[in-house]
């Protein structure tokens, strides 16, 4: 459907751009010819990791107040807000007016794809013959992956409902498009489109698997003005502490490696909780580096999360 708007969309860009039409043009060929990349082993990955996950979706869930609440707080505040993301969870669960405006701009946006994405994908996958042939491992395959895609499910549509009814508070124009936007905003873009460079072919691919989200949590934060990301960011510490910060792991991991390349019995996860136990005791270290996510010994001695 969008063939002409591509192809044209790379021929606007001025030749003096040189650089950016090459990537343009290598962008437009990789969407032009798709191709499965180590869809076995990702499939793999996303079966281990967060397939049949309760915890992987519960987390997963976290997200509208972690990234739709600090962007819908640019209009009207933070108070509003997350006064409107609440009410938006009776809607999201399917508790509203079919025929009212926003029931009708929430059905085109199930149709379209934009609250429902992986039914497209799923849609897609039947029509290609690239789910397991027998009828029983089809339903294997639904059941073990319904609990992410449900959780996903609700995070659009709680962010389009919140988003749609913000832009008509405050008087802002087309609120479904604005709606759109949000969910694009705060709960990504995944397709072949969106994919960073280094994410493309078999080996790229497998090692990005989930690293979508941290770049587009990345992007989300360089593209909020300063008050809503530092509010983006204080969530993001309450929820997960000072170790669930962007390139936190990979820092450690950085400075492990350098540090043991070295000779050196390097471990800055541990260094960093001995010296916080230390100036603060065992439970305030673990809510700084944890955060709320942080686990709570109870009396027998066990760890209730």
């Amino acid at each position: 459907l969008h063939m002409g708007d591509l192809s044209q969309a790379v021929s606007d860009i001025p030749k003096e751009q040189g650089e950016l039409k090459d990537v343009a043009v290598k962008l437009s060929e990789y969407i032009k010819n798709p191709q499965e990349e180590a869809q076995a082993i990702r499939g793999l990955l996303f079966a281990q990791y967060l397939g049949g996950s309760v915890a992987s979706a519960m987390v997963n869930m976290t997200q509208p107040m972690m990234m739709t609440w600090p962007y819908l707080s640019q209009f009207g505040g933070a108070t509003k807000a997350a006064s409107r993301l609440a009410a938006a969870m009776k809607a999201a669960l399917g508790s509203y007016d079919r025929d009212s405006a926003l029931g009708k701009a929430l059905a085109l946006a199930e149709k379209e794809g934009i609250v429902s994405p992986q039914e497209m994908h799923q849609l897609q996958a039947e029509a290609s013959g690239a789910l397991a042939g027998h009828p029983a491992l089809r339903r294997l395959q639904f059941v073990w992956g319904s609990l992410f895609s449900a959780a996903e499910q609700f995070n659009r549509r709680i962010t389009f409902v919140a988003a749609y009814n913000t832009a008509v508070a405050e008087g802002i124009e087309n609120p479904a498009q604005f709606a759109e936007n949000a969910i694009a905003e705060t709960q990504g873009v995944y397709n072949k489109g969106n994919k960073p460079r280094w994410a493309r072919g078999a080996v790229g691919a497998t090692v990005f698997t989930f690293k979508q989200y941290s770049v587009s949590y990345m992007e989300f934060l360089k593209r909020l003005p300063t008050k809503q990301r530092a509010l983006a960011l204080a969530v993001l510490i309450l929820a997960a502490g000072a170790q669930g910060m962007p390139g936190a792991d990979d820092l450690d991991d950085l400075i492990d490696t350098l540090g043991q390349g070295l000779g050196y019995d390097t471990n800055a996860k541990l260094w960093k909780t001995r010296a916080l136990s230390a100036a603060i005791g065992s439970d305030g270290a673990d809510f700084v580096l944890r955060g709320f996510s942080a686990p709570v010994l109870l009396d027998d001695g066990l760890a209730d999360p």
